[in-house]
């Protein structure tokens, strides 16, 4: 996001890393966020009898279980400090071995 110094000029962050951090952060905002409060709201009618028919409850409680969780885990990683994401994201398949899974293909 630039920052604007005196009239015309704008100075970039300079670390690419903040930047995609900043660019994480709105769009979960613009994009996510809203996407949660509707599927909460879409999942609280359906719950109500007679709303909606059992595939589309549970289709709905999926969605939300699972925008609920990475949203939850993008809280996680947005705590982290910069110099931690990169070593995590280095990590790469270690991280998997180190949980005892495989990559699925």
């Amino acid at each position: 996001m630039p920052w604007a110094i005196g009239r015309d000029h704008y100075e970039s962050i300079k670390d690419v890393w903040e930047m995609f951090r900043i660019v994480l952060d709105e769009r979960k905002k613009r994009e996510i966020d809203p996407t949660l409060e509707l599927l909460r709201e879409c999942a609280a009618e359906a719950g109500k009898t007679g709303a909606a028919d059992a595939y589309t409850r549970d289709r709905l409680a999926a969605l939300l279980e699972f925008f609920e969780t990475m949203s939850g885990w993008y809280g996680q990683m947005r705590r982290l400090s910069i110099k931690a994401i990169v070593k995590f994201v280095r990590m790469g398949d270690k991280v998997l071995k180190v949980m005892g899974v495989g990559v699925e293909q």
